[in-house]
């Protein structure tokens, strides 16, 4: 039978708060800012509609799903060949602050959530390996289309 002493069991695993985990993926990317083509505030003058896919955030009231768009525009800023980035399941709620009101699976569960509906937007391609998600970028204007960098021009 094993036993652990009481300095073993006072010992608690020290868990980063999502702002924490935000700052450290900004870090990590190596940017100062996050780049975005206008088309994603408004859709081209030849278009059907001029709303752009901000408008759906905006209307639906989905502020998790902007913040999580933005910080993967910005996890995945720095990765030019495959703009992708993956994480733990534990950690994207971390991020999306999910982990605060919620249990942890009801965490994890919550932020495939909110990813499958940035993929359905055709903002990013995720998918899940085990615990593990991986995301990738797409165009800001909803195409689907592979994502690049923007020129600035």
């Amino acid at each position: 039978m094993k036993t652990t002493s009481l300095a073993e069991q006072d010992v608690q695993a020290v868990r980063a708060t999502g702002r924490e985990t935000r700052t450290e993926l900004l870090r990590r990317s190596a940017r100062a800012d996050v780049t975005l083509r206008k088309t994603f505030v408004q859709a081209p003058r030849t278009a059907d509609s001029r709303r752009g896919p901000l408008h759906e955030f905006v209307a639906g009231r989905d502020l998790r799903g902007l913040k999580a768009y933005l910080l993967i525009v910005a996890a995945c800023s720095n990765a030019p060949d495959d703009w992708t980035t993956r994480h733990d399941s534990a950690v994207w709620a971390r991020m999306m602050d999910i982990d605060r009101t919620a249990t942890e699976q009801a965490a994890r569960t919550g932020a495939w959530r909110t990813l499958r509906r940035l993929q359905k937007r055709s903002l990013i391609d995720c998918s899940r390996s085990g615990s593990s998600i991986c995301v990738t970028l797409l165009r800001e204007d909803g195409s689907g289309c592979r994502y690049e960098r923007p020129l600035g021009t």
